[in-house]
């Protein structure tokens, strides 16, 4: 028997989003819920559902409009995260998730870790952006409320000369540059939120460059990342 196809009909979602891992970018799917609201209405929040082919998060039905998306990881391995959207969209919204300051660490990536601080005062400068620059890549996270921030990232592809052939790997070290982006003034927080919550995700990368103090006031710092050896980072930092 021949089956002929007469007519195909096509559903789009008015909103999806796709959560990658911000250092690999690999899809996370699992353990995820987001909730999704107009800016001037959100008392009415709706959840989203799980694609079980693709791993999408997605609104059957959603008015048009701004609105704020909040993501959780209830696993705990991904802060917290809050992006906008005006819907509809005509692709899904990629959101990168930063690791959360306590995931637990993976196996044969190298870690960086630490905090940062008001240079004027200690206060934390929560939801800065720290960047890591390795030689082979950039990498970003956004620390926490309390400046606490953590990431994960594979190590630089190029070896460094060793000291002594007999060293090991133990010995093996790269130069990294620390860089942060701090201006308070400028998050943005989703009506709805309270200031617990992540300000929103655009907000938060587009903030100015901080100073960090060593010394001097620095743009950036020049670190060494040693294999197999977390690097621990206590930053002050002037915001911009």
């Amino acid at each position: 028997m021949t089956i002929r196809v007469l007519e195909r009909t096509t559903y789009r979602a008015p909103l999806a989003v796709i959560c990658q891992d911000g250092v690999t970018e690999a899809v996370v799917s699992g353990d995820l819920t987001a909730t999704a609201w107009l800016r001037d209405d959100p008392a009415r929040a709706y959840p989203a559902r799980r694609s079980p082919v693709s791993g999408m998060l997605g609104w059957g039905r959603l008015d048009g409009g701004d609105h704020c998306i909040l993501v959780r990881d209830t696993a705990g391995r991904y802060a917290p995260t809050v992006v906008r959207a005006t819907v509809p969209v005509t692709a899904p919204v990629v959101v990168p998730l930063s690791s959360a300051p306590a995931r637990p660490l993976v196996g044969g990536r190298a870690t960086v870790r630490g905090e940062v601080h008001d240079d004027s005062d200690g206060t934390p400068l929560g939801w800065a952006l720290v960047r890591v620059d390795t030689g082979s890549g950039i990498f970003q996270t956004v620390a926490d409320e309390l400046g606490r921030f953590l990431l994960q990232l594979p190590y630089p592809e190029a070896l460094p000369p060793l000291t002594s052939p007999s060293a090991g790997l133990s010995a093996v070290t790269w130069p990294v540059t620390v860089s942060v982006r701090s201006e308070p003034t400028a998050l943005v927080r989703s009506p709805g939120l309270d200031i617990h919550d992540p300000p929103e995700l655009g907000s938060v990368t587009t903030q100015g460059a901080a100073q960090l103090i060593d010394g001097g006031p620095h743009p950036s710092l020049t670190e060494t990342l040693a294999f197999g050896v977390p690097l621990v980072l206590a930053l002050r930092a002037v915001p911009a």
